[in-house]
This record gives C-alpha cells, structure tokens and sequence, in this order.
C-alpha cells in the first residue's frame, strides 16, 4: 500500500527512472560478446541509483530522473562490485548447490546495493549488514519478494512453459528423424527462435511494467529495516 501510494504521487519521476534503467539493461544485451557480461556489471551501478530516487521521495527530499546516474559517480566502483557479487554467487548458489541456497542468498543479499548506494559501505561490509538483517525475517522478504514480482513469476512460467510446448515436437522430431540433418537441425533452431524472441520480449515489459512498484516495496521495506529516515509525506 506504501508503493501504491508513492508511485501514486511521484508517477512520472518514478517510471521515468525505472524505464531509463530499464533501457541501459536491456541494450546492454544487444552487445555483440561483452553484452551480457556488461549488463552483469552495470546493474549494482543502476539500481543502487534507482533506489536512491525512490529512498529520497520516501523522504521526501527532491530528486529528478538524472538522479538514475548518481551510480556512476564516487561509489561506482563498490555498486559494481555488489551488484555483480551477489548476482554471480546467488547464480552459482541456484547452479551448484540446488535451489534453497540460492534462494537463500538471493533474498538475503536484496538490500546490499542500496545500503552501497544510501549508507556508502564497502560491498562486503553491505552484503553481509543485508545478510544479517534480513535472515531474520527471511520469510517475510521472500513472501514479499513473490507478491510484489507476481506479474513477472507468472509471465516467466507461462513462458517457460510455452516453449516447453513448443521446443518439445521439434527435439522430439530431431531424435527419431534418424541420422542428423544439419540443414534440419538449422531449420529447426530458426524456428525455435522466431518463437522465443517475442516472448523474451514481452517477459522484459513485464518487468518494465512492475518495476516501479516492486521498487517502492523494497525501498519501503528498506526503510523499515535499517532505520533510515523517514518523512510523513512523499
């Protein structure tokens, strides 16, 4: 309700920034060899500015769409560092060590970025202040994290599963055709592609489209959290 009502009030700040963020990300994957690795580094840069205009209109201190590069100014190199981290070990945690890990530390790591970006700690020192903190109301971050992505978890499955249906007859057919057709095989990726391109699309503005409020949730819950403070107004 507290992200309804700051979104409410600051609309066009607030999407103006996430969508700026938004864009850099997704542009990023578009780099031939270097995108995706870049996106990895830019996104602690990003956010940890995108929390700092939402944290400042919670406060009710001014802030503008500008303020989405605040990131790339004296804490750039910490920002980076938190958001790659915790996006490369949370990964390696899901990859390697099943799923509770990595979901352990995905939902526990949530806040290391804005407390670089707000309290200006060194990544480590914010990983493991995040770490601390909210394990001990782990359950309720993660029962927050799923409301406040719920468009983007259903958009992500029903994707998932789309392609499942539809990658299945292809892989199925590739296996009994007997010896592989290469010109096939090409054939067959293409056709894979054509399917999954639009729906990659449509995934990403689903996330466009929740951002701002799954934001204001978080910066709400930050606040909460680690004392920041507040103003009775936004």
């Amino acid at each position: 309700s507290q992200s309804w009502a700051l979104l409410a009030a600051n609309f066009r700040l607030l999407a103006g920034a996430t969508a700026i963020a938004w864009f850099i990300s997704f542009s990023c994957q578009f780099i031939p060899l270097v995108g995706g690795m870049l996106n990895w580094l830019l996104q602690g840069v990003l956010y940890g500015g995108l929390y700092l205009v939402f944290l400042n209109r919670i406060r009710g201190r001014p802030a503008s769409v500008g303020d989405v590069f605040a990131g790339f100014g004296a804490g750039f190199a910490q920002l980076l560092l938190a958001g790659f981290l915790t996006k490369l070990l949370t990964t390696v945690g899901l990859c390697c060590c099943l799923v509770l890990p990595g979901l352990y530390l995905f939902v526990a790591w949530i806040f290391s970025v804005p407390l670089v970006a707000d309290r200006r700690l060194e990544f480590w020192s914010a990983m493991e202040l995040s770490r601390k903190v909210v394990t001990r109301v782990w359950l309720e971050m993660f029962a927050l994290l799923v409301v406040i992505f719920l468009p983007v978890i259903l958009a992500y499955v029903c994707v998932q599963i789309y392609l499942f249906c539809t990658a299945y007859p292809i892989v199925q057919d590739l296996i009994t055709s007997g010896p592989p057709d290469f010109s096939h095989l090409r054939d067959m990726l293409v056709q894979v592609a054509k399917v999954s391109l639009p729906l990659a699309l449509l995934f990403k503005i689903v996330l466009l489209l929740n951002l701002p409020f799954a934001l204001g949730a978080l910066s709400h819950a930050y606040e909460s959290l680690f004392g920041a403070r507040t103003a009775p107004h936004a």
